[in-house]
Formats: C-alpha cells, structure tokens, sequence
C-alpha cells in the first residue's frame, strides 16, 4: 500500500494527533489528517516542533492547519462533513482506530464519506476489533466481517491481513473474555 519512494496521497481520518501523522510524512508522502478537536490540531503541530498556519475551510466550517515544511495539513472539522471537494481524493487511507471509535450508528455515513475519498486506484486500511458489544460499550466499538461486508462489499474489494488475539489484562477489564484486531485492505471495484 505504502511500498516505494513515497510520494503518495494519504488520509487519516479522525486522526488526533496520532504519531502516525509524522510517520507517515516522514515515509515521504503528502498527509492529510482529519480531528474534530481543534487543541489535538494545535498539539499535535507543538508536539513535533512543527511550523504551521490556519485558514478557514472554504464553503464549510472548520479550520486546516498546514506545516510549513513538509506536506502536512489537519482538517480540524466533522468528519461527516468532508467531501472530495474539500479535500481531494487519495492514493491511500489509513485508519487505524476512526472507525473503530465512530459510533456505530454512524457507520452507514462513515463508509459514505470515505469510500468516495479514495482513487479508483487507491488502498483503504482499516483497521477494526470484534469483541462483545453487549459486555462493553466501546469504543473501541466492535465490529463483524458481516458488518463490513454490508458496508464496503459493493464498492470494494475486503482483504484481511491480519487477524490478531488481542486480549490482555486492560480488555479483560472492560470484562471480555475475547478481543481481535482484524485489519484489513479495501480497493474499489473497477466498474
């Protein structure tokens, strides 16, 4: 997904200020990140000693805070406002968590906005956990490969890397018994 010399278009949605950001910029690629909070923007930038300047979101409310060094902007604005107008399309979408911490009644409008954000010839990687929501709440908020398929099957195709026991002591906590990390790659359907 992220093989090569860089270069590529990357989103991270509802990102805060993940570490991922810096990785990923570092990697060489053009990173656009999304959060709802604009102090997480701010930090994030401070955090990494980052030179940056705002501007408004144009036809929408929000803010994007763009380094002065490396192709690094955040789009501190709702999620589910966000269309390719706003902010263009991507090689790659890297969502390690966003999903998994949306509420899950706001799944059907999450796979609306982000399928449309990726190129036709582009790699989503989602990265979710199964566990039972009726012993815990979340989020994390668990989720099935039926779910997913409900969601993404008709516009992409679903790859599962990685399906990883992650039960531990902090899981065992919240009171359940079991806790996987599937992760999986999405690419759209060539229509």
């Amino acid at each position: 997904m992220l093989q090569g010399d860089g270069g590529r278009r990357v989103f991270v949605p509802m990102c805060g200020k993940t570490l991922d950001l810096k990785w990923l910029s570092d990697q060489g690629h053009g990173v656009v990140g999304n959060e709802v909070v604009e102090m997480a923007c701010r930090q994030f930038f401070d955090d990494h000693n980052l030179q940056y300047t705002t501007q408004r979101i144009e036809g929408m409310d929000g803010t994007v805070f763009k380094a002065t060094d490396i192709d690094l902007q955040l789009f501190n604005c709702d999620f589910y406002k966000l269309t390719s107008d706003v902010i263009g399309t991507f090689d790659c979408i890297w969502d390690r968590g966003a999903m998994a911490a949306a509420n899950p009644e706001d799944r059907e409008k999450y796979a609306q906005v982000i399928v449309p954000l990726l190129k036709p010839t582009g790699a989503y990687l989602l990265d979710l956990f199964e566990l039972e929501n009726t012993v815990f709440a979340g989020p994390p908020h668990g989720i099935t490969d039926a779910r997913v398929d409900e969601l993404f099957a008709s516009k992409c195709n679903i790859e599962v890397l990685m399906r990883a026991d992650r039960l531990g002591d902090w899981q065992r906590s919240w009171g359940l018994e079991s806790f996987w990390e599937v992760v999986r790659l999405l690419t759209p359907k060539q229509t």
